[in-house]
């Protein structure tokens, strides 16, 4: 078996792994994308020696060298927000905001979803700097915080937000939400058409450039229809 680039002047090396399983003559291999092959196409030469029949099948896997971090709509629209109190006024932060340790954030997810759809998952990555707090004990603050945001924030915007459906009941709307470490995710068994707005809270924990990777939503047994939200930078001061 072997790798050859387009014009075959180059054969590349497959490294056999570790999880072949030569009892039953299964085996298989792979080579790293190395510079030489961007741009080209490749060939996979297989040599049956034995001319007996066999099975094979090619894959492809990759990680870009920049995570993509534009907003994207594949049947759901959703967008997120971190809000920030500085100077005692609520604002969203941006690429150009320094967070501190030990600042409050509160997370807004905002969803528009056009048709009636069924098992619908939101997925928020958390980023490295940030903790979620639990929703639980800071139920009071949480309202709270919602209070003091609806006061200080423009009218305009205000009257956006009023259009959002929150955290419904029963089996209708996102009834379910569990929040860990690494992320915070939101359920649905149905949801109907309409905006939607999602919310958690985290606190500052760490120092450091990091990266909230983009939200992801996405009807579980139709994951053709999904969006993601647009990815951010985060910057933590002392």
């Amino acid at each position: 078996m072997k790798l050859a680039l387009e014009d075959q002047s180059k054969v590349l090396k497959l490294h056999q792994n570790i999880e072949s399983a030569p009892s039953r003559n299964v085996h298989s291999f792979s080579t790293p994308l190395v510079p030489e092959i961007l741009g080209k196409s490749v060939n996979l030469l297989l040599d049956n020696a034995s001319r007996s029949r066999i099975y094979f099948e090619t894959s492809i896997g990759y990680e870009p060298k920049e995570p993509d971090s534009n907003q994207l709509n594949r049947g759901i629209d959703i967008r997120r927000e971190y809000w920030i109190k500085q100077d005692g006024v609520w604002q969203t932060a941006d690429e150009s905001t320094e967070l501190k340790r030990g600042q409050i954030v509160h997370v807004d997810i905002y969803l528009n979803i056009r048709d009636d759809r069924s098992f619908v998952v939101v997925d928020d990555p958390v980023p490295g700097a940030l903790e979620p707090i639990n929703s639980q004990p800071v139920i009071a603050a949480t309202h709270e915080t919602r209070r003091e945001k609806a006061l200080q924030v423009a009218v305009a915007e205000e009257i956006g937000k009023s259009r959002f459906k929150s955290i419904g009941y029963g089996r209708l709307g996102f009834y379910q939400n569990d929040l860990n470490l690494d992320s915070v995710r939101f359920y649905s068994d149905f949801v109907g058409p309409g905006n939607y707005l999602l919310t958690w809270v985290g606190q500052v924990i760490a120092t450091g450039d990091f990266h909230a990777r983009q939200t992801h939503a996405e009807a579980m047994y139709t994951p053709e229809v999904y969006g993601k939200s647009k990815a951010l930078k985060l910057r933590v001061g002392d």
